[in-house]
């Protein structure tokens, strides 16, 4: 499937000068105005989002304008632009937490119209991790600093530009799998989506999705019809040409390698707190075993796998061995089908020690097998005592 440049034409009415909207559009950001009954008068290109993405409904725009107001006196989001406007996304609260379940990056660059740029890999996500390591106030903390900073950068940019900016972002889907359909975990990201779309209007300019799998159209019909049309409008799912359309509109430099351009960033171009993410490579012969061990320091660490074979089945064992000696039979599968799915797992240990992953090929005669693996481990905050 081919895909075109987005939006050549500029079709969407997108990169608008602000003086001209303040003329254009008069009349109608008076009238929404005098609607507001929630906390101080909008900023004009505030009220314009607002106006333009409930597709130029004064009533509907004026409705969804006081509901911000309330949504930000109730969450202290003032505070929380004040704290974030100017502080990398490291230090945002519970970054450390997230980008351990959710890599992305909140700016890259930027496109070549000028839109800040940002990266996520959805693929990579673990949302059965997410609701263990995150609350759903802890997730919504993180994510208001990020957009109260993001809202930040297009207010500043827009002023300085005397344009209507507004952001770019790649969505890459490699590795999306059936995994990442966890109902609690999902229900947490939809959750930070009607956020973002509710409260923060017209802050997307383009967003481009690639790799896309088959899988990719149950995760759509989840997430497809909480979006508000002026979003939908602005989602680009790209074909086999994707690596041409992000070129034609992001100068290479701003691409990571995995998405077509040349930028190398020292940590990479999304932080991912987990050390080596990819699949390693393994050679078992005819009649052989390899045993992975993996230690574990802490109690409430969590330990997930997968892995895979190029070709026929294998045998799985996975054991936990404490410190003080005693032995947890964690999973033993016998005789897996991984050349056909991806095999995962998870186990939260209950004290230090060692969990040992043991793939056998003893049952082949003649047969190696070529064993893809990932081990990793998050390790979960502590549990809240209640007060008496």
């Amino acid at each position: 499937m081919a895909s075109t440049p987005a939006d050549p034409d500029n079709k969407l009415g997108m990169f608008e000068n602000v003086k001209e909207v303040k003329e254009k559009y008069a009349q109608q950001l008076s009238e929404i105005r005098s609607l507001l009954t929630e906390g101080e008068e909008a900023d004009d290109v505030v009220v314009y989002r607002y106006l333009r993405g409930y597709k130029f409904n004064v009533a509907n725009a004026a409705t969804a304008l006081n509901k911000t107001k309330k949504f930000r006196r109730e969450n202290g989001c003032d505070e929380i632009r004040k704290k974030a406007a100017n502080i990398e996304q490291m230090q945002f609260p519970f970054a450390d937490r997230v980008l351990q379940v959710h890599p992305h990056n909140v700016l890259h660059g930027y496109d070549k119209k000028g839109q800040p740029l940002s990266l996520e890999r959805i693929g990579h996500a673990k949302p059965s991790l997410l609701k263990k390591i995150l609350t759903h106030e802890q997730l919504m903390e993180y994510h208001l600093s990020h957009m109260e900073n993001k809202a930040a950068l297009v207010a500043r940019l827009s002023e300085e530009t005397n344009t209507v900016v507004r952001t770019a972002k790649i969505l890459d889907l490699d590795g999306l799998s059936m995994k990442l359909m966890d109902p609690a975990g999902i229900q947490l990201l939809l959750r930070v989506l009607s956020t973002s779309q509710d409260h923060y209007p017209e802050m997307l300019g383009r967003l481009y999705i690639i790799n896309a799998p088959f899988v990719f159209q149950a995760f759509w019909k989840v997430i497809k019809p909480i979006l508000q049309p002026a979003t939908l409008e602005k989602i680009n799912i790209l074909g086999s040409d994707w690596k041409e359309v992000l070129r034609a509109n992001i100068d290479e430099k701003y691409l990571p390698e995995w998405a077509g351009g040349t930028c190398k960033c020292p940590e990479g171009c999304i932080v991912e707190r987990q050390e080596g993410y990819g699949l390693t490579e393994a050679k078992i012969d005819a009649r052989d075993k390899l045993a992975i061990e993996q230690p574990v320091e802490a109690a409430r660490t969590v330990v997930s796998w997968e892995f895979r074979t190029e070709s026929n089945d294998i045998g799985f064992v996975a054991t936990f061995q404490s410190q003080n000696g005693e032995a947890i039979p964690v999973a033993e599968h016998g005789l897996v089908s991984s050349h056909a799915k991806i095999i995962t797992g998870e186990f939260e240990a209950p004290a230090a020690g060692v969990l040992k992953l043991t793939f056998d090929n003893s049952h082949s005669r003649w047969t190696s097998k070529k064993l893809f693996y990932k081990v990793e481990q998050v390790v979960l905050p502590p549990e809240e005592t209640s007060q008496s």
